[in-house]
């Protein structure tokens, strides 16, 4: 799979994901917390 593929498909997973945590209670942490886990994953 090359790279610019990998890339979209993160990207995609990311705004879903970020979806699914803003739309819950505290959403704005979980967000937060979320794009830390994503950045130490790499």
């Amino acid at each position: 799979m090359s790279d610019a593929i990998k890339l979209a498909e993160l990207a995609k997973f990311k705004s879903g994901k970020a979806r699914i945590l803003l739309a819950t209670p505290g959403g704005s942490y979980s967000f937060s917390d979320f794009m830390q886990e994503s950045g130490r994953a790499g």
